[in-house]
């Protein structure tokens, strides 16, 4: 799989404690060796609804990873608190 990481993502990330960018790096390690699909990876993984065709979230903690999925293709979009990420 490949992941390209955007610049907000990256910004956003490097706001929050150490220990909180470390785990979040390996759930998105997983993700990146994994030759399985994302659906069958054991990660807290769902699909937004209704109009965000291609837009997952990955949940780590009481943060969220919005990102894109398509054809093996991931785009990390954006990392923030379950509480302002939706806004």
């Amino acid at each position: 799989m490949k992941i390209i990481f955007t610049k907000n993502f990256k910004k956003s990330l490097l706001k929050l404690e150490k220990s909180i960018q470390i785990r979040i790096i390996e759930k998105i390690d997983i993700i990146n060796k994994s030759n399985d699909s994302i659906y069958e990876l054991n990660l807290d993984i769902k699909k937004l609804q209704p109009k965000e065709k291609w837009f997952y979230r990955l949940r780590v903690w009481k943060y969220r990873i919005l990102f894109s999925y398509v054809n093996d293709f991931i785009k990390v979009l954006e990392v923030d608190n379950r509480d302002s990420i939706y806004l």
